[in-house]
């Protein structure tokens, strides 16, 4: 709130005087406590941060602690493919599922399977469309925009002139003729789309018609006894043999027919785009239909691979017996994929091989290319048997290890930071506590366990004997090599030893992490409600200081008016001489 006022009495700048007093109770009252409320903002800040940090251990920790779970969320059940040659992905992808046993054998490739497919040859003619009404100008071949001029046959060789936009439709066009000079012409359109101008002043006649646009041109308009009129209807492109109605092409007849059990029916609307498209949208026909325009052939192929019959029944409809797809000699029977697994040869009616038909469990094989192919002569053919070996996915569980590491590391630096002297959550005990005690597990010892009792011991420590007394000693660090060679040697109890460790972690975590009762949650809805409160009390500080800042206002007022009266009275009596 600023007040002022001039001092007229008394020639005092009184109005400084409130201002800096005001100032100074505002820094008594109010300053200390936006300070606090600042400090409160800043601890919350860290604590959203830090709060970042171990949300992210949580989550990392969980890669070990799901594969309690089932083999589904078992990481350490996980398994990787790998194949001896680098092109072999070109011939086959292995896919294996959680606890495939360690396994290596040979595959071959030596036919893919394929699909059953029929042909029937039938020719549909594009049509040639016209203009309607409603009709786009742009639809018609090379059209220009410009204008359109009349010149009439008066003394005065009156010339009309519209304009021609790409924007127009033909009854738009129409429209815009009929409205010259109060309607002297009438412009029609009839249903085959031949177009007519006419004159309706029987004195005047149209004796040229030109302008800027090439519409007269694309129409095709000849000068009539009274006006102008097409040559014919007024073409508008042609309609593709997709588009046209099969039942106009005059090849087909409207009824019913059955693919694989699955009516389809033709009306007098439907077009052969229209009837593909109902085909291959039923799920249940299991084929796909393909029409080539250009060749005129009509052809299904089954969706599914193998030696698959199409079944076709011609109902009311003529379709299928005038495509020719009803003649089984067109039937190019689909064949099962054989390939060799160590040299047996099996036999699969899908190139995705599951395991019921290649024998063994937990793999899918995707053939993609046939092996011992003569004909391929490329410089990266296979020429035989594809090895496939099928192990633990040790870097699955390697980098998992790794992100946990890592998490550890960074909430135990942040900790640090945050808690030391002159931090943000200096000496706070609780943050310690966790702190320390996450420190602590990476040291402990799980006497349950026989071969692996630490994690020191799978090449997880603070650092390897004989490193620098001056390395940093609270961060742990993981042994890659050491770690697979534990992991090779006794997988199980690495499991086990990690799960243990993680389930400790998860304690402690559980104390600052818990959406309710957690570290964060309480510690964070504290400072809030500190904030909250420091609001309300700076709300009424700062109500009170207005209060003071208009009482001392009011009081020099007085002060300066009293001043002013006596200085009156003063000159009234005589009694005041003007210094010079």
């Amino acid at each position: 709130m600023t007040i002022s006022f001039s001092g007229l009495g008394s020639g005092m700048d009184y109005s400084s005087w409130v201002t800096q007093l005001t100032a100074l109770k505002e820094q008594s009252i109010i300053t200390p406590l936006e300070t606090k409320k600042s400090t409160l903002q800043s601890q919350n800040s860290a604590l959203s941060s830090l709060k970042t940090h171990y949300m992210t251990l949580s989550t990392n920790m969980q890669k070990i602690s799901d594969s309690k779970y089932g083999a589904s969320f078992d990481i350490f059940a996980s398994s990787k493919v790998t194949m001896n040659n680098d092109n072999a992905s070109n011939y086959i992808e292995v896919s294996a599922s959680n606890s495939v046993p360690k396994m290596d054998f040979e595959i071959e490739v030596l036919e893919l399977a394929t699909s059953s497919s029929i042909k029937g040859n039938v020719k549909i003619e594009p049509e040639q469309m016209y203009v309607k009404t409603n009709t786009s100008l742009t639809q018609l071949e090379d059209f220009k925009a410009g204008t359109l001029v009349f010149k009439m046959n008066d003394k005065d060789e009156t010339e009309y002139s519209i304009d021609v936009e790409k924007s127009d439709t033909m009854q738009s066009l129409i429209d815009k003729i009929n409205n010259i000079e109060n309607g002297i012409f009438e412009a029609t359109l009839d249903d085959d789309g031949n177009f007519k101008i006419t004159c309706l002043d029987e004195n005047k006649k149209i004796v040229s018609l030109n302008g800027t646009s090439n519409f007269k041109d694309l129409a095709e308009l000849k000068m009539s006894s009274n006006g102008y009129e097409s040559n014919g209807p007024i073409k508008a492109g042609t309609k593709s043999a997709f588009n046209v109605r099969l039942v106009d092409s005059g090849l087909f007849s409207e009824g019913e027919f059955k693919i694989n059990g699955e009516t389809f029916k033709i009306d007098n609307t439907t077009t052969m785009g229209q009837l593909i498209n109902s085909i291959n949208t039923n799920l249940n026909a299991n084929v796909k239909a393909l029409y080539n325009s250009v060749t005129g052939t009509f052809t299904l192929t089954s969706t599914e691979t193998g030696a698959n019959d199409i079944e076709i029944e011609e109902i009311s409809s003529n379709f299928i017996s005038t495509v020719g797809i009803d003649n089984k000699d067109n039937l190019i029977m689909g064949k099962d994929a054989k390939f060799k697994i160590n040299g047996e040869e099996l036999t699969s009616s899908s190139n995705t091989v599951k395991a019921e038909d290649s024998g063994i469990y937990g793999l899918t094989l995707t053939l993609k290319k046939v092996t011992n192919n003569e004909a391929d002569t490329s410089t990266n053919a296979i020429n035989g048997p594809i090895t496939v070996s099928v192990a633990q996915d040790t870097e699955t569980i390697t980098t998992a290890v790794k992100d946990i590491i890592n998490s550890i590391n960074e909430v135990i630096t942040q900790t640090d930071t945050q808690t030391k002297t002159g931090g943000t959550l200096a000496y706070d005990s609780s943050l310690i506590s966790v702190r320390n005690s996450i420190r602590n597990i990476a040291s402990m010892q799980y006497n349950n366990l026989s071969t692996y009792k630490t994690l020191n011991s799978i090449g997880i420590s603070t650092g390897s004997i004989g490193a620098s007394i001056s390395s940093d000693t609270t961060k742990l660090q993981l042994d890659e090599d050491a770690f697979l060679d534990a992991l090779k040697n006794n997988p199980s109890e690495v499991q086990s030893l990690l799960q243990n460790f993680v389930e400790n972690l998860e304690i402690q975590i559980k104390k600052v992490n818990d959406s309710t009762q957690g570290y964060f949650a309480v510690k964070t809805k504290s400072i809030d409600d500190q904030i909250s409160t420091l609001n309300d009390t700076i709300d009424r500080k700062k109500l009170s200081l207005e209060a003071y800042e208009t009482n001392l206002t009011t009081k020099f007022t007085n002060m300066d008016l009293m001043i002013s009266q006596m200085k009156s009275q003063y000159i009234d009596a005589g009694l005041y001489t003007s210094s010079s």
